[in-house]
């Protein structure tokens, strides 16, 4: 990673007088065609690309670019070969399909014209939004990403909110997120600002290091990339996490047989944990950086959690629609209040959930199961509750469960990539149990489906089937709980954020002696008022 971070530094620093050379046309634009064996790609089998009309030249997955936005899209020392976040994807993707890569080098503000004409998609950070998604067609997201502000280290500017922003020089690359933003703060008269719009990101560092600005404006990822390949330069200032937005890779409307193809290889590589490697690669510090003197917290004063909202009781929102609330919930506050900080939560489905540790939040919250898998990734807290996997079904149900044998032959719900998953999984795999296994995104979707008899039972976090079954009495009864290897739930972190976890391991231990575990769990998994 160090030789990489360092090269792409250089990147930053040389590569000012690089820009893209395409056209709305394509006849300007700069092809680079290269093989799709990398380190970052994953052995699978091919998807099948044989389908008329999928790709414009067979065994060619053609993608326009817009190289010199890093840590996204940018050249190697040797000015020619393409490297980045956005590069290793192309390449990983690529090899799934069983094709190789053709990358279009475009500028960006003509970039879009060129699908289903000059390439067949575009993968160039990409955010998925609505007025977009009319004229194209969409992949599942395969980032998360938010606005950031960037200062030069040791400037005295302190940016708690854009409104911080008011009565300064800023410099963005015109026609993305960061510009639209921006210009809308001025056109309102929320904010007087004077906005640099430059064709490149890599020209707005560089009047920000030549002191021509006071910020940069720009997505968070990037941000990650240049303060990680410059500490000594520049800092992040702020990061706006109330809206967060998502990249895709952009395709002709009409090419649905692409999207299902690209979509399949995107959820197997989030299996194979390669955009969780991807992005510690491209955004984290080089491998000697070391943590002396940085902040256990990304923004002071604050601790940022993540969470997927939706796992009552420990997560769930309030009949409002917008107030988090729910065991851990109460935790998080509690915890909060031990370190002497704010809570901001980062709503994020599961799936993704662990690869935003560090990036976009700094811890996650939401019911983690210690285990020695996550333990090679993550740093994680004392534990702070007791679990086990249980076995709803609906009140009045004949089914008798004394063990998972019981459920042979049965249909059951679950949540997909929890431990419930991996156990039933793993029976069904070994020929232990014959059943029909639901998995769900959330566990809510598990239980309307066994309200609704579509499914016989729901395996599930015991703790979870406890506060289902205290808020519906009439509706669900605890069938089976398993006792024999239990669980723990921790706070998870990253892994050198060692100060955090001492932090948060104090505060826990304190939270003990008071009582406060045991009056919250009495609270959201005991009976209803």
């Amino acid at each position: 990673m160090k030789k990489r971070i360092l090269a792409l530094g250089m990147a930053i620093v040389l590569l000012l007088s690089f820009t893209g050379c395409g056209s709305n046309s394509g006849s300007n634009a700069e092809s680079t065609t290269a093989p799709t064996a990398t380190a970052a790609a994953t052995d699978s089998n091919a998807a099948d690309t044989s389908g008329a009309g999928m790709l414009m030249n067979d065994g060619v997955l053609t993608i326009g670019v817009e190289i010199g936005y890093p840590p996204f899209e940018d050249y190697a020392e040797d000015g020619t070969t393409p490297i980045g976040y956005d590069i290793d994807f192309a390449y990983a993707l690529a090899e799934k399909l069983g094709v190789e890569v053709n990358f279009i080098n475009t500028a960006w503000d003509g970039i879009f014209q060129g699908i289903g004409v000059n390439y067949d998609c575009v993968i160039s950070a990409v955010t998925i939004k609505p007025d977009r998604a009319e004229t194209m067609l969409f992949s599942e997201p395969y980032i998360d990403n938010y606005q950031a502000v960037v200062v030069t280290a040791g400037s005295d500017l302190t940016v708690t909110s854009f409104n911080d922003l008011s009565g300064k020089a800023i410099a963005l690359q015109k026609e993305t997120t960061s510009d639209a933003l921006m210009s809308d703060y001025v056109a309102t008269n929320s904010i007087d600002l004077t906005i640099s719009a430059n064709e490149k990101i890599t020209s707005c560092f560089t009047q920000l290091q030549n002191g021509e600005v006071d910020a940069v404006v720009c997505d968070s990822t990037v941000a990650d990339g240049y303060v990680a390949s410059n500490p000594d330069a520049f800092v992040i200032a702020y990061v706006d996490q109330s809206e967060p937005e998502q990249f895709g890779v952009a395709m002709s409307l009409d090419n649905t047989e692409l999207k299902a193809a690209i979509d399949s290889a995107i959820e197997a590589l989030k299996a194979e944990g390669f955009f969780e490697d991807n992005i510690a690669y491209w955004f984290g510090a080089s491998e000697d950086a070391g943590t002396e003197g940085a902040s256990m917290l990304m923004n002071d004063g604050v601790l940022t959690i993540g969470v997927e909202v939706g796992y009552p009781p420990f997560e769930d929102y309030a009949e409002d629609g917008t107030t988090e609330i729910g065991y851990d919930i109460d935790f998080a506050y509690a915890l909060a209040e031990k370190l002497g900080v704010e809570v901001n939560f980062i709503n994020t489905a599961w799936d993704g959930i662990f690869q935003g540790i560090g990036v976009n939040y700094d811890c996650v919250i939401s019911a983690v199961t210690i285990n020695d898998e996550r333990s090679q990734t993550m740093l994680f807290s004392e534990p702070y509750i007791d679990n086990y996997q249980a076995v709803v079904v609906k009140a009045g149900s004949d089914l008798t469960v004394s063990s998972f044998n019981d459920l042979n032959g049965k249909a059951i719900a679950l949540q997909k990539e929890t431990t419930s998953d991996a156990l039933m999984s793993d029976y069904v795999a070994t020929g232990s149990v014959d059943m029909t296994i639901s998995a769900n995104e959330k566990i809510t979707s598990c239980f309307t489906q066994l309200e609704n008899g579509e499914v016989d039972a729901v395996v599930c976090d015991s703790t979870v089937a406890d506060g289902y079954v205290a808020s519906n009495p009439d509706a669900f009864v605890i069938a089976y709980v398993d006792q024999s290897e239990p669980e723990q739930f921790g706070v998870a972190m990253s892994l050198d954020n060692t100060e955090l976890k001492a932090a948060i391991d104090s505060a826990i231990e304190e939270l003990k002696a008071e009582g406060f575990f045991a009056d919250n769990i009495a609270y959201w998994f005991g009976a209803s008022e």
